[in-house]
C-alpha cells in the first residue's frame, strides 16, 4: 500500500500545482482504488506468469488519466485558434530536413 499511497499523492501534487498557458490542471488520485487496482494487477500477473504484465501498466495508466482533468479559464477553441496563429513552418521544414516525416 505504500507504493499506492507514494503514487497517488506525487500524482495529486504534480499535476495540482502544473499549470499550462494560464490553464490549471487537477488531479483527483486516491490511494484505496490505485490499491485494488495494483492488487488485481499483481496476482494476475502472478498467474499468469507475468503475461498480465502488458495490460497491468494499461490499467493503472488508465485510472491515473481518468483522475486528471484540465481547469480552462477561457474556452479551448480560442486557445487553439490563437496559437495556431503564431505558428511557423520552421517545424515541418526542419523535418524535412532530416528526412523525417509525420502523418496524421
Amino acid at each position: 500500500m505504500t507504493r499506492a499511497h507514494y503514487i497517488a499523492h506525487l500524482q495529486n501534487l504534480i499535476w495540482n500545482h502544473t499549470t499550462l498557458g494560464g490553464q490549471r490542471f487537477v488531479s483527483s488520485a486516491q490511494v484505496w482504488p490505485l490499491f485494488r487496482i495494483m492488487l488485481k494487477n499483481g496476482v494476475f500477473t502472478v498467474l499468469t506468469l507475468g503475461f498480465y504484465r502488458p495490460f497491468a501498466v494499461v490499467n493503472v495508466a488508465r485510472y491515473r488519466l481518468s483522475c486528471l482533468s484540465l481547469l480552462a479559464t477561457q474556452p479551448l477553441d480560442e486557445i487553439q485558434a490563437r496559437n495556431g496563429e503564431n505558428a511557423s513552418a520552421i517545424g515541418e521544414e526542419t523535418a524535412d530536413l532530416f528526412g523525417v516525416e509525420f502523418g496524421l
